[in-house]
C-alpha cells in the first residue's frame, strides 16, 4: 500500500492463491447466510439491508487498512487481502442475528395465534439467526485470538478494527427503522 489508493486497492491484493481462496471461501458463506436470512424480508427491506452490508463492511475494510498504515508508517505493505472484508461481513451477519430474531419471534408470534403456514418458516430462521449469534459471540469470548487470527503475517489490527467498525451500522439502521417506520 504504497500508494493513497492502496487502502482500497490492498482489498484486492493476496500473498498467494491460497490466501485468496481462503479470504473468498469465507466471504461467500457470510454472504450466503446474509442473503439466506434476509429472503423473507420484502425486496426494499432486502435492499435496505443489503446495501448497508456492502457499504458498511467496505468502508471498515477500507478505515481498518487506513488504521494499519497510521499506525505501521514505517511498513504500510502488510495491509493486504480481503480479510477486513470478512471480518466486517462476520460482525455485520452477527448484528442483524438479534434484530430477525426479534423479526422472527414477532412474526411466530402472530402466526401461532392465526394458525398460519409461515410459523415453520419463522421458527427455522428464528432459530437461524439465533445460532449465528450464539456461535459467533461464543467464539469471539471464549477464543479472542482465534476469532482474530492471530498469527504470522496476520493483521490483527485490520481485523479486529474491521470487526468494531461495522457495529454500529445495524444498531442506528434498527433505532432508524423504529423511528421512522414504527418496527424493527
Amino acid at each position: 500500500m504504497s500508494t493513497p489508493w492502496g487502502i482500497v486497492t490492498g482489498i484486492f491484493v493476496h500473498k498467494d492463491f491460497d490466501h485468496y481462496a481462503g479470504n473468498m471461501a469465507v466471504l461467500l458463506t457470510f454472504i450466503l447466510i446474509f442473503v439466506s436470512v434476509n429472503l423473507p424480508f420484502d425486496g426494499l427491506e432486502q435492499q435496505r439491508r443489503t446495501t448497508l452490508f456492502s457499504w458498511t463492511v467496505f468502508v471498515a475494510a477500507v478505515t481498518a487498512n487506513l488504521l494499519w498504515i497510521l499506525r505501521f508508517r514505517e511498513a504500510p505493505e502488510g495491509a493486504y487481502g480481503a480479510s477486513g472484508v470478512v471480518y466486517a461481513a462476520m460482525m455485520m451477519v452477527t448484528m442483524f442475528a438479534p434484530l430477525n430474531l426479534h423479526h422472527h419471534a414477532s412474526g411466530l408470534s402472530r402466526a401461532w395465534k392465526i394458525n398460519d403456514r409461515s410459523l415453520l418458516v419463522h421458527a427455522v430462521l428464528g432459530v437461524a439467526n439465533l445460532v449465528i449469534l450464539l456461535f459467533l459471540l461464543s467464539w469471539i469470548v471464549s477464543a479472542p485470538a482465534e476469532f482474530l487470527g492471530v498469527g504470522t503475517g496476520a493483521n490483527v489490527l485490520g481485523h479486529g478494527a474491521a470487526s468494531l467498525l461495522v457495529l454500529p451500522g445495524p444498531v442506528i439502521y434498527a433505532v432508524w427503522r423504529l423511528r421512522f417506520l414504527g418496527r424493527i
